[in-house]
């Protein structure tokens, strides 16, 4: 460890990636040491363009934020490894494989932030991710960040970067929980260097929202909204619902009572080989009968419940 808790924390976070990148298949990846962005510097501009962006936003409480990205080309390397069948040699970036790059993006910004959180001791929770194919580095330290980290990976030769983006109040702590934490080990064979003990990458907490349907209104229409309003969203009782794990999309489901509590019964599962379209869950859970809490428990009128 180096003794900057920032410099700790990125070293363990881009660990993280690494290990996700490892799963999907790619092993030719090296993680380098991590920096420290100077202030009104752009973490990004060493990256060469064109490039793919993914970023994360904290929430509950917490500001600041995990970026990955990486050149068109590391990004269709990614995408084949998630199955999307592509070219990884296309100059170019097809719908289907930047659905495919956002969702291994999605897991490695979850591992990232599962990682920090196991380092100093309390959950951080990402929002859902953004992804854009830009030709010009853009300034991602727009998450109200005090404290940039940017770590250099290389995958297949193409060059990759993750920043995190830190308020100080969570650098404070993060000094205070680093100084005490014994969750470090290190495993010189390992691709990210430090790693956090082994199994708590699948322990890492995502959210799964169920929504149970959407309406759109005018602002007249909301601000007239009084207290037992019925606002009618755009699915039947027995429509299917859709799942999002991390704001992304996941499958569908039905709504159904568990023992007096709501619960949904997976019918579709999302594929890698084809991000828009769900297919049967007996290929993925047995008998489908597997049973997801819905964690959200609101009925919102506009957007997801």
């Amino acid at each position: 460890m180096s003794g900057e808790p920032q410099l700790d924390l990125a070293e363990a976070a881009a660990g993280a990636i690494a290990e996700v990148l490892s799963g999907l298949g790619i092993s030719a990846v090296e993680v380098g040491k991590p920096g420290i962005v100077p202030r009104g510097s752009n973490p990004l501009e060493i990256l060469p363009m064109p490039a793919v962006i993914s970023k994360v936003a904290y929430v509950g409480g917490v500001s600041g934020g995990n970026v990955f990205a990486t050149t068109v080309s590391g990004a269709n390397q990614i995408a084949a490894a998630m199955g999307a069948g592509n070219d990884t040699a296309d100059p170019d970036l097809s719908d289907l494989a930047k659905s495919a790059f956002e969702e291994a993006a999605n897991q490695m910004l979850s591992s990232a932030a599962g990682a920090t959180g196991a380092a100093i001791g309390r959950t951080v929770d990402i929002g859902p991710p953004t992804t854009a194919v830009v030709t010009s580095a853009p300034n991602v330290a727009d998450m109200a960040s005090q404290h940039t980290t940017r770590v250099s990976l290389t995958l297949a030769g193409e060059t990759c970067l993750f920043v995190q983006l830190i308020p100080q109040s969570f650098v404070m702590r993060m000094t205070a929980a680093l100084q005490d934490s014994d969750l470090y080990a290190y495993d010189e064979d390992s691709l990210g260097g430090p790693t956090l003990d082994d199994g708590w990458v699948h322990e890492t907490l995502l959210r799964l929202d169920a929504e149970l349907g959407t309406a759109r209104l005018t602002a007249d229409e909301v601000l007239g909204l009084q207290s037992g309003a019925v606002v009618v969203l755009d699915r039947a009782v027995d429509d299917p619902i859709e799942l999002f794990v991390n704001g992304v999309p996941y499958g569908a489901g039905r709504l159904l009572l568990d023992d007096g509590t709501w619960a949904v019964k997976i019918e579709e599962l999302m594929t890698p080989q084809d991000p828009h379209e769900g297919t049967d869950t007996a290929a993925h859970v047995e008998a489908s009968e597997a049973v997801a809490d819905d964690s959200t428990g609101d009925h919102g009128q506009e957007g997801s419940s």
